[in-house]
């Protein structure tokens, strides 16, 4: 009676876990969310996207970008719907595993029509050019586009200079644009835009929210002017551009906005 027992007592454990196990499950892999958790409901999986049709055009914003091992890059692509274009365009991509390419969104459609093409390459990604194969589709329609992105030995040269003119432009918006929000609180990943070049270094700053470009001039003060553009994520265009220069009347360095079309742009991007 005492080793049955003793038994039965070891045995707890093990059918609490399993126990635990089923209540938590809810229901298979196929349905990931499965919050709230009723161990009685039918487990259901989710529905699927309405099923488009029609005619649509597949445009990337630019086709090339420079990126280098442990870097970054992001590239715009928009569809254009046709006439006849109703529900939702599945887009997805074909790259090498090593650039770390990955799309915010799969699928777009009239209402919400831009998605963009992140990559960040690993240190083992193989320099060169790579291609890399989007593909859009519904029912009735097809299109794809190549885009490239060519890797180089290449690194961040003034991590500590980008971050301080990161911070110069900030401030200035925080006083001068508060409508555009707080961008002390964004978490952001930093690389190089334009490895190779020099002279005028140019880095990105991308987060959730914004795709922050930044640019110096890397010559002793007052030469060092600085320049800002600033993207919205989800967005085709810029919205703001300003630069941060010396001013003999002021005897101070200032800021003031420029033109977007007077940031300096390399390679089409």
């Amino acid at each position: 009676m005492y080793k049955r027992a003793s038994s039965i007592r070891k045995s707890l454990p093990v059918i609490a876990v399993v126990l635990l196990g089923v209540l938590l499950s809810g229901c298979s892999s196929d349905n990931p969310v499965q919050t709230p958790i009723d161990p009685g409901a039918t487990c259901k999986k989710p529905t699927p996207p309405e099923p488009g049709e029609g005619s649509f055009t597949l445009e990337a914003k630019y086709t090339y970008i420079r990126s280098y091992p442990t870097g970054g890059g992001v590239m715009l692509l928009k569809i254009v719907p046709g006439a006849d274009m109703s529900g939702d365009v599945a887009i997805s991509i074909d790259a090498h595993k090593t650039l770390g390419a990955q799309l915010t969104t799969g699928l777009l459609n009239a209402e919400s029509a831009i998605t963009e093409l992140t990559v960040s390459p690993t240190r083992q990604v193989p320099l060169g050019l790579h291609v890399v194969t989007v593909t859009a589709e519904n029912q009735t329609h097809q299109q794809s586009l190549e885009l490239e992105v060519e890797v180089f030995n290449w690194g961040i040269l003034s991590m500590n200079k980008a971050q301080e003119t990161l911070d110069q432009f900030t401030d200035w918006l925080s006083d001068e644009h508060p409508e555009l929000g707080n961008f002390a609180n964004q978490r952001w990943e930093l690389y190089s835009t334009y490895p190779l070049i020099k002279i005028v270094e140019h880095y990105t700053f991308l987060s959730d929210d914004w795709e922050f470009r930044i640019c110096f001039h890397v010559m002793i003060p007052p030469n060092d002017w600085s320049k800002m553009w600033l993207r919205p994520r989800g967005e085709w265009e810029p919205v703001l551009a300003a630069q941060r220069a010396w001013d003999d009347t002021a005897g101070d360095y200032v800021i003031e906005e420029i033109p977007v079309g007077d940031y300096p742009i390399y390679f089409g991007y």
